[in-house]
This record gives C-alpha cells, sequence and structure tokens, in this order.
C-alpha cells in the first residue's frame, strides 16, 4: 500500500500531519542528515556537498557553514551532555566537534 501524499495543511491521511516550516540551505544541496541541540536551540544539517549547516531553532536562519567532510555528511549526533557533536560521512570518517562548532578531531574508518 503506497503512502498517502504529503500535505502541508495537516490533513488526517498524511504521515505528515502538520507543517512547520520550510527553508532552503544556502548551496541547496541535498539534506541527508539532521540533529537538534536542545540546550542551544540550534538545529544542525549535515548535506551531500560535506558541509554541516548551524540554522537558529527558532527563527531558521543559518548561523554557520562548516565544511568538514569530502563526502556526504550521513550522520550527525551529539553526545548526551551537548559537549561534542559527532558526524560522520559516506567514506566513514568520523569527525568531533566542540558545542561552538570548533573541530576537535577525525577518527578514520579502517577496513
Amino acid at each position: 500500500m503506497p503512502l498517502p501524499a504529503l500535505d502541508p495543511l495537516g490533513s488526517a491521511a498524511s504521515p505528515c500531519t502538520h507543517f512547520a516550516h520550510m527553508v532552503v540551505n544556502k548551496q541547496k544541496q541535498q539534506i541527508h542528515s539532521v540533529h537538534w541541540m536542545p540546550s542551544q536551540r540550534k538545529v544542525v544539517t549535515g548535506s551531500s556537498n560535506g558541509e554541516l549547516t548551524v540554522w537558529n531553532g527558532l527563527t531558521f536562519n543559518y548561523e554557520n557553514i562548516l565544511q568538514g567532510h569530502t563526502s556526504k555528511v550521513t550522520a550527525l549526533l551529539f553526545t548526551p551532555d551537548e559537549s561534542v557533536l559527532i558526524s560522520g560521512d559516506g567514506d566513514g570518517a568520523i569527525r568531533l566537534w566542540e558545542p561552538t562548532f570548533a573541530f576537535i578531531r577525525e577518527i578514520e574508518a579502517s577496513p
């Protein structure tokens, strides 16, 4: 059974029942990962060109663009205490970032 069409007006038959907000990232790249940082009210997205974009979670304006990966960013996660942002890409590289989004280090995946 196919899924019903997404309806931004919130149709009861739609899996998406509320359309909150839509923005376009600056480079118009596909977004492959999203993570919310509650304490700072920020949203971080990872795109197909390896960039991480930091958004203000209240206004949805972008605040920072980080060039961190050489392939699409497929995973984003903050540690439970939000002291480190972990990002992973399609090539298996994992990067660690401070809450201020300063780069800490990269961990290479082993074959």
